[in-house]
């Protein structure tokens, strides 16, 4: 059975320290798992840590297992599907975000994890340097949106 994302972040020290370049080490399993990122970037890593799981995930990626599956596109169509016929300038504000008009279509700049990100009906788009885009980061802000209550956030976090 491939290693997962899930199982690789579980081996990680879980500083997101950013030394790897990404901003946390969810995003930087997600792209050794996905897309053949080298695990040499993490510098936290123990030698006996870095041999074990690089030779798992060599082994996973002369396979092509690293191909993120299906069903990553299959949730983000599920969650862009809900959202297809919300108005987006009567939403931002209730959600923390500044409604914008990009390349002529509806879009909302909304926060997420300290950074900012572009969010229209088709897509979304990180507007930090270096943005890399993680689908289930995406997943996750079409949720936001979808699960809108239209009352001003407080600014607590409420875990789901």
């Amino acid at each position: 059975m491939p290693l997962t994302i899930l199982q690789l972040v579980k081996d990680l020290p879980m500083t997101n320290c950013g030394a790897c370049g990404y901003a946390t080490c969810m995003a930087f399993a997600s792209h050794v798992v996905k897309k053949k990122e080298s695990l040499a970037l993490c510098p936290h890593l123990s030698k006996e840590a870095f041999d074990s799981l690089n030779q798992e995930i060599q082994a996973q990626q002369a396979k092509n297992l690293h191909v993120a599956p299906d069903r990553f596109k299959t949730a983000k169509e599920f969650v862009t599907g809900k959202i297809k016929d919300y108005d987006f300038a009567e939403l931002a504000p209730y959600l923390g975000g500044e409604y914008v008009q990009r390349d002529g279509k509806d879009a909302m700049i909304l926060p997420y994890l300290g950074r900012k990100y572009a969010v229209s009906k088709e897509e979304a788009t990180a507007l930090y340097e270096g943005g890399e885009q993680d689908v289930w980061d995406i997943i996750l802000l079409y949720n936001y949106i979808a699960s809108n209550c239209r009352k001003t956030p407080t600014g607590t976090w409420v875990s789901i």
